[in-house]
């Protein structure tokens, strides 16, 4: 018998036995800002997890705009004492003040978890990501959580290639192209929350654009006016490989949806884990001193339960293998096409910033 797990109202379906993702997309001609309207009014208070990033400051307008009421979390991770992301909850309380919502920061002790809890739960909810455990634990134990938990998305962005074709990037595992995000982000970034909803009984929206598969459809398809009003997209075929930042088309995207939407956007992307990794690398000489601790045992440990099949993990590099991502019909194919003829007659302007890991 098959292991599988259904994600976000039956939007996608993993299988932990064939390392295989059943994505679910349907064409709809309604406007994304519309759609995202329709699809939450009436679901009564939405609880948003901001973590100050453009994504999470998304569902905040999201929520503030079409939910019946809605609350602002920001959880401040704690290390003896000292803030790690405090960079993130400052950008957070800025964005706050200018939307008009408030806003309850909640302390969270990062050390006291990743040092005696971090397996226990990543075993629990299925999760690889120490990050990702941390948001985990953090929720579980808050209490500020009302109604619904919303918690900031992946915008399906697109990328101009050197043949001037428009190639969706960011709907995991299913773009077409080489820098397209495998399989496993479904795995890692998604399909723990399913299992915190059904261990705790918190309803989870992991990512407003997976509301339902004609939302899915219509952010794909958004790229195509962001990069009609902008002039402007992410270019494929930089050479400068170092040049893969999307943030400055990322915020072009956000913005373009709803005029009403404010934003303060991040001056770079972070995980909100740079300075812990910093402190633990000066602290021992190993630039990956954070990994050796924690992300590496958490791989090696998956071996050990009974979910990870091995057509999912090599045992030996502890990664997932390369799976697939299914979709009905030739969806993908039918929305790039359309995004291409769309921008065919623009020149867009290359918009690529630098990529760097701190």
């Amino acid at each position: 018998m098959e292991d599988t797990l259904t994600i976000q109202d039956n939007i996608a379906e993993v299988n932990y036995t064939t390392g295989e993702v059943k994505l679910v997309v349907q064409h709809t001609e309604t406007a994304l800002c519309d759609l995202l309207k329709k699809n939450f009014s009436g679901k009564g208070h939405i609880t948003v997890a901001l973590s100050g990033g453009l994504d999470s400051q998304f569902s905040a307008n999201v929520a503030k705009h079409y939910a019946d009421s809605m609350s602002v979390v920001t959880f401040r991770h704690l290390w003896d004492g000292a803030v790690i992301n405090g960079q993130d909850v400052a950008t957070a309380q800025n964005f706050c003040e200018k939307a008009g919502i408030d806003f309850v920061v909640e302390d969270f002790d990062v050390k006291h978890l990743l040092s005696t809890e971090l397996m226990e739960y990543s075993n629990h909810y299925r999760s690889i990501s120490p990050h990702i455990t941390t948001q985990l634990a953090a929720i579980k134990r808050s209490q500020h959580i009302k109604g619904t938990l919303m918690l900031g998305g992946e915008a399906p962005i697109a990328g101009i290639d050197q043949e001037g074709n428009v190639k969706v990037m960011s709907v995991p595992g299913i773009a077409s192209h080489p820098n397209a995000r495998p399989t496993h982000f479904v795995f890692t970034h998604y399909a723990p929350f399913e299992f915190l909803h059904i261990h705790n009984g918190i309803e989870v929206i992991r990512d407003p654009f997976w509301i339902s598969p004609d939302t899915l459809y219509a952010a794909c398809m958004h790229n195509m006016h962001t990069m009609q009003q902008h002039k402007s997209a992410f270019h494929l075929g930089t050479n400068d490989t170092v040049k893969s930042s999307t943030t400055p088309y990322k915020v072009n995207f956000y913005t373009s949806i709803n005029k009403d939407f404010v934003f303060v956007p991040p001056l770079f992307k972070q995980t909100g884990f740079e300075p812990l990794n910093m402190y633990l690398a000066s602290q021992t000489g190993n630039y990956d001193e954070f990994d050796l601790r924690y992300r590496h045992p958490v791989l090696k440990n998956i071996f050990s339960t009974d979910w990870a099949s091995p057509t999912m993990f090599d045992e030996k590099t502890h990664t997932f293998r390369k799976a697939k991502t299914v979709l009905e019909g030739a969806v993908l194919e039918d929305m790039e096409a359309v995004l291409t003829e769309g921008v065919a007659d623009i020149a867009l302007q290359e918009n690529n910033t630098y990529q760097f890991s701190w």
